[in-house]
């Protein structure tokens, strides 16, 4: 079921609240992120955890902590089914999962300890994430973040990191902490925000900083584009996904307007969508623009069954 960006909470959970009671329904998965006036808690909490086949409410947690479970969420269970597929035993192995959310850090972590391998979770404050990843004999990357270029400076000249050092007075790991984690976004932003979500509501509300992060952002991804156009000598389409894709109609207006050398002409109407799968081209435009939702768990799914 799609329901409408605009859906309150309270028409939510009681949607699910039908499904809930519905014998009808074997299964219940909400996409997330939700709407920022929605609370993903809130959705996760109503699921009934006999039916919570994404396995994010907290009994279902539990049971995958303490090993007695009866669902598992997707991403972990397809790491699982690819170790399986190449015959890579977790016992005894030393296991570094890098990154700790509910969703696949923290449950990935527990299916390779129930395998018997040694767990390791990193983070954000791990000390020399480098070498704590180099010793894995198995390491997973599960840790991402809402936005492009989210706290992290992109393509720099080398200079660049001379020049603070000296400018901030830092040692190498202080600049590295800078172009790592206090860039991108969210140095544009004046620090700010690096979630896309927060840097429009600001720049809407008159915020130059964020309207300049912003920008920033379209350029580069107009730039990007212009690369790989160059790359490949020349596109049939370009694709807009994900959660900025499908849903900043704003950006996906001001990087088309940077790829009128392709002869590409926009439908603003057809771009007024989101969340959808749209062309977002007019009918003339020499090359196909579109908007296509991202789903992961549909391409998990269909990568295990395909390996099993």
């Amino acid at each position: 079921m799609r329901l409408p960006e605009e859906t309150s909470q309270e028409e939510l959970l009681g949607l699910i609240a039908q499904l809930n009671e519905s014998p009808q329904i074997s299964g219940i998965l909400c996409q997330m992120p939700v709407p920022k006036h929605i609370s993903e808690q809130a959705v996760i909490d109503a699921i009934d955890p006999r039916k919570d086949v994404d396995a994010f409410h907290p009994v279902n947690v539990g049971k995958i902590m303490v090993g007695n479970f009866d669902f598992v969420p997707c991403t972990p269970a397809g790491v699982m089914e690819l170790l399986d597929e190449y015959q890579i035993d977790p016992r005894g192995k030393e296991c570094v999962v890098v990154g700790r959310s509910n969703i696949v850090g923290k449950p990935m972590a527990m299916l390779l300890l129930h395998r018997h391998g040694t767990v390791t979770i990193c983070h954000s404050r791990t000390q020399d994430l480098a070498e704590v990843c180099r010793r894995a004999d198995i390491l997973v990357a599960a840790v991402g973040k809402a936005g492009v270029m989210g706290t992290r400076s992109g393509n720099i000249d080398p200079a660049i990191m001379e020049f603070i050092a000296k400018k901030e007075n830092l040692d190498i790991e202080g600049v590295m902490n800078v172009l790592n984690k206090k860039s991108g976004l969210l140095g544009l932003s004046g620090g700010l925000s690096s979630d896309f979500r927060d840097l429009n509501e600001a720049a809407e509300g008159g915020n130059e900083d964020a309207a300049n992060a912003i920008d920033v952002l379209c350029y580069s991804i107009a730039k990007f584009v212009g690369g790989y156009v160059a790359a490949m000598n020349g596109v049939d389409a370009i694709v807009f996904t994900a959660g900025i894709g499908e849903n900043a109609i704003p950006v996906r207006e001001k990087v088309v307007s940077y790829l009128g050398y392709l002869g590409v002409t926009l439908d603003k109407d057809a771009n007024g969508h989101r969340g959808e799968e749209i062309v977002i081209s007019t009918p003339d435009s020499k090359v196909k623009v579109a908007v296509i939702p991202t789903n992961e768990e549909l391409a998990i799914c269909r990568e295990t069954v395909a390996l099993v």
